[in-house]
């Protein structure tokens, strides 16, 4: 990827952070965009096939959200603002996980259980964006 192609996608980024981080309400978090040209990772592990990731900790309200550079240059505009919903959703459930893992059994249980929030995060990026769809198609 040249310079010029990761900054045209970096603007499509830029683009749905200010059509929807107002309108979600989370101008009050601290929310930091990570573009990775590089080798892209999900906690520690190689995913080259992943399109983003989030991180959220809902108690100081701040999450960072990472774009793999390479992925997105195959997505067009509505997979890239689905998956910009999805990531953003993480931001409102994440903090329904658990919060007090003490032992190895928690965080298997926590890594089982992790489909929930991703199962959410999938239907409320559709909701948000079949919304806004539906509003542009109707014209209000």
């Amino acid at each position: 990827m040249n310079d010029s192609q990761f900054e045209e996608q970096k603007t499509r980024i830029v683009a749905l952070e200010q059509r929807w981080i107002e309108t979600l309400g989370l101008r009050a978090w601290d929310i930091d965009t990570e573009y990775v040209r590089g080798d892209f990772t999900s906690d520690g592990d190689p995913a080259p096939h992943v399109l983003a990731t989030s991180k959220v900790d809902a108690r100081y309200m701040h999450a960072r959200v990472s774009w793999n550079m390479h992925k997105l240059t195959a997505e067009t505009d509505r997979e890239l603002e689905y998956a910009f919903l999805h990531e953003f959703m993480h931001i409102f459930v994440n903090e329904m996980r658990p919060s007090r893992l003490q032992t190895p059994e928690d965080h298997a249980l926590e890594s089982e259980d992790r489909w929930h929030e991703e199962r959410v995060a999938t239907m409320l990026g559709w909701a948000f964006l079949w919304t806004r769809e539906a509003v542009l198609k109707e014209g209000a």
